[in-house]
């Protein structure tokens, strides 16, 4: 609980570093701004990192552990929500690869939307309780199928959760 806590407070600090406006300090007209997207990998990131940690803790752990199966209203709420988050987490992400200037990222474009519109179909299929396990299986064939291609073109990263054994 103390780890699930510390990671989501991380989380929220640096989305508010990212995503604080850059106009709070004075800035004299002479001065030269840096580009735009002078952070965009580290944005893009924090957000599939997000995106991430609620679609395994808050989705595929609760399905794996057989509690998406039976009447846990508020784990089905609490999984519903998380894919809408996790859709909203990888569609921003996909706007900064969009409008990156890395090849790297924009290598994952194709990916990654078919991630997130494998979020938003099952995000509905779990709210109306009509979902199989072909179907969660899909989606997180599809997320293992985005992290090894992430891997290819140089995002390696790891479910840390069970790589560790923990949790």
């Amino acid at each position: 609980m103390k780890r699930t806590v510390l990671a989501l407070t991380l989380v929220l600090a640096l989305c508010a570093g990212v995503l604080a406006p850059s106009t709070a300090l004075p800035v004299s007209a002479h001065t030269t701004h840096a580009h735009a997207a002078a952070f965009d990998k580290t944005r893009f990131v924090a957000h599939l990192a997000a995106a991430f940690f609620v679609f395994h803790h808050w989705v595929w752990k609760p399905y794996k552990d057989g509690k998406l199966h039976g009447f846990h209203l508020i784990t089905y709420a609490k999984a519903a929500l998380a894919l809408l988050f996790a859709y909203h987490e990888v569609k921003k992400a996909y706007d900064i690869a969009k409008t990156s200037n890395s090849k790297t990222l924009q290598l994952l474009l194709v990916p990654m939307n078919k991630l997130a519109d494998g979020f938003n179909a099952l995000s509905s299929k779990v709210k109306s309780h009509h979902f199989s396990s072909g179907d969660m299986n899909s989606v997180n064939s599809t997320a293992n199928s985005f992290q090894s291609q992430a891997g290819g073109a140089g995002f390696a990263f790891k479910d840390a959760t069970s790589a560790a054994g923990c949790c």
